[in-house]
């Protein structure tokens, strides 16, 4: 994966949206256990 697709999903506001969802889903897999 380039650079430069991250640098355009940032721009594009989808990459806060990406990592909101990764970090969702972590704390619920470290709640599970």
């Amino acid at each position: 994966m380039g650079c430069d697709i991250i640098l355009e999903m940032y721009q594009a506001g989808e990459l806060q949206t990406l990592l909101a969802e990764v970090a969702a889903k972590t704390r619920l897999i470290t709640l599970e256990k």
